[in-house]
């Protein structure tokens, strides 16, 4: 990706740095002949350490090279492993390193057949492709455009690349962050602790066919795309797209995980094919505002309107008909967007979407399958619009919106558009879906600021752990103002069956969707239907006895349920009548046996 840069004045310029730059790069090999010190030159085969001038090659994954040192040293490229039977280990501990890339990017595993692994920890700090280091210094350009690949070509084999920050550990990219990006690719990172991440393009998982991605942000760390000094730093970040892109392409895989207290910023999320699991957990947060000018964690409403600093990207995901994408958000994990793009076109799709559009904000016509499920205390704000498949050539493409129980925060503070293309005005053939799962006698509802366009959409309704009992209510929805008197279909119960006497009563208003459950549950024994198993019944029971519904077993069922609810709630003794009205009871069944007998 080309860069669009800002720097300070006060920083060093493009170009006296290049000039202290050598124009070509020499290859140099780790052996590991006298120790595991990366920086002794006999265990290098040129006999010389690596400096800014070198291709730092470690293709011998027995021995870990180790890096531990004080003040600053500078790097041409590194590259684990390579062609045939290789990969490598290093472990980064201490010291800032300047890696130019000027030259070549980077592997963390490479067409290798080996794990290749890079741990940075301690007070470790990688400053990557020259960005600026966030702290009033830097290197002051905007790098050579080269990629930091984890887990690139890896082979069919699915050996892997891994990169894996702890501690205080700081990496800053000027550019992109690959993981499992190109063809066979099988990438993975994992940052925890208080470690730092920050790209000034932009960070992906598994773009190739095939490959497989996974990323896990845990600890208190923080992963920034769109501002390679961090989020808010304008003075001196580099930016472009800002992007954070889950799987492109049918064959490729990936996986996104945040969890504890980590929390990941970017300008815009982008899922075009492949299958994508995204899942926010356990406090974790994931934010899509502008990473340049805002700064955490009062994100604000930040727009992204006409910013010089980079082209602006709409957020979509499963945008090809071949997509498959899965967001949970559980355990007081939440998610945010902020996101409106101006292209001057006029109709660019702002906030969300789902099944349909793309990184420009416009509509596609494939589309694919997304499922959004929130649960748990989960936080889902969106500052602009939700568009539900808005795809408007694929009758496959196909969303839902899953809310599961209460205690759910989901706010659509602009208009929320359920399988409706709103360039051309226009239905569209794709499915999608509300679904409610109730779990209680409280539900959480989805809050709407704009207007609810659900005419066609549709609604399921499922129970999960809860009988209900009668006499409940859940609003479901509620927004400024609701298009529409109904769903597309009738609303879907399959997986919300009531007791007998219980029927569910929707209701679809001017500025929220309802849900009851009407009548009340039939008590066994209760023949008049009075919510009690009392003498009244057998006098029923009597005067219809011989027909369906009234015999000998209709009778044991009132005889073993008299006094209902109040013994079944009291355990109170039955009343006295009971012995007489058994006595009667025997004497019409010895009736009735007569009269069959003649």
């Amino acid at each position: 990706m080309k860069l669009a840069t800002r720097v300070s004045g006060a920083l060093l310029s493009f170009c006296a740095l290049s000039a202290s730059q050598p124009a070509g790069a020499v290859d140099t090999t780790w052996t590991a002949a006298v120790n595991n010190d990366f920086y002794n030159n006999g265990n290098w085969d040129t006999g010389v350490a690596p400096t800014a001038a070198d291709n730092a090659l470690i293709l011998n994954p027995t021995v870990t090279a180790s890096i531990n040192f004080a003040g600053t040293r500078d790097l041409g490229s590194f590259h684990l492993g390579t062609n045939g039977a290789t990969g490598g280990n290093v472990d980064f501990s201490a010291g800032t390193l300047n890696v130019h890339a000027d030259f070549n990017r980077s592997h963390i595993g490479d067409q290798n057949s080996l794990n290749s692994k890079f741990v940075m920890r301690g007070t470790a700090v990688m400053l990557y492709d020259e960005p600026l280091d966030g702290a009033g210094a830097g290197l002051g350009s905007p790098g050579g455009n080269q990629d930091l690949e984890i887990g690139a070509q890896t082979g069919a084999s699915g050996s892997l690349g891994l990169l894996e920050l702890h501690d205080s550990a700081i990496l800053r990219i000027s550019d992109d962050l690959k993981i499992g990006a190109e063809a066979n690719g099988n990438g993975e990172v994992l940052i925890d602790g208080n470690a730092r991440i920050s790209t000034g393009s932009g960070i992906s998982i598994s773009e190739s066919n095939p490959s497989k991605g996974k990323m896990t942000v845990g600890g208190s760390a923080l992963v920034v795309s769109g501002n390679s000094a961090g989020a808010g730093n304008a003075a001196q970040g580099f930016t472009d797209e800002g992007y954070f892109t889950l799987s492109v392409n049918g064959a490729a895989t990936a996986d996104m995980v945040i969890k504890d207290s980590g929390k990941v910023y970017a300008r815009t999320l982008q899922q075009r094919g492949g299958v994508s699991n995204f899942t926010i957990q356990d406090n974790g947060e994931f934010h899509i505002f502008d990473t340049f000018n805002f700064a955490t964690p009062n994100l604000g409403v930040s727009t992204l309107v006409g910013d010089p600093f980079g082209p602006q990207r709409a957020s979509h995901v499963g945008q090809s008909d071949d997509a498959q994408f899965n967001l949970l958000i559980t355990g007081n994990g939440k998610m945010s967007i902020d996101a409106a793009v101006d292209d001057g076109s006029g109709l660019p799709l702002r906030g969300l979407s789902v099944s349909g559009g793309d990184n420009r904000g416009t509509v596609t016509g494939s589309g694919g399958a997304s499922k959004i499920e929130l649960r748990d205390n989960a936080s889902f704000v969106i500052q602009q619009n939700l568009y539900m498949t808005p795809a408007n050539a694929s009758a496959t493409a196909n969303s839902t919106l899953r809310v599961v129980g209460p205690n759910v925060g989901a706010q659509i503070k602009g208009d929320l558009l359920m399988s409706y293309d709103p360039v051309n005005q226009l239905q569209s053939p794709g499915q999608s879906t509300l679904t409610a799962v109730i779990t209680g006698g409280t539900h959480s509802t989805i809050q709407v600021g704009g207007e609810a366009k659900i005419e066609f959409g549709n609604l399921a309704v499922e129970l999960s752990g809860y009988a209900p009992q009668g006499g409940e209510t859940y609003t479901l929805l509620t927004a400024n103002s609701i298009t529409g008197t109904s769903f597309l279909n009738p609303a879907d119960f399959t997986l919300a069956p009531l007791a007998s006497g219980l029927t569910w009563d929707l209701n679809v208003g001017a500025t929220s969707v309802v849900l009851k459950v009407l009548g009340s549950i039939a008590l066994p024994g209760d023949f008049d239907s009075d919510q009690d198993v009392d003498g009244a019944d057998f006098l029923k029971w009597q005067r219809n006895f011989g027909t369906p519904g009234y015999d000998a077993a209709s009778l044991a069922t009132w005889k073993a349920n008299f006094g209902a609810p109040a013994t079944i709630a009291t355990g109170a003794v039955p009343e006295p009548c009971t012995a007489v009205l058994g006595s009667l009871a025997v004497g019409a069944m010895a009736a009735y046996r007569r009269r069959a007998a003649r």
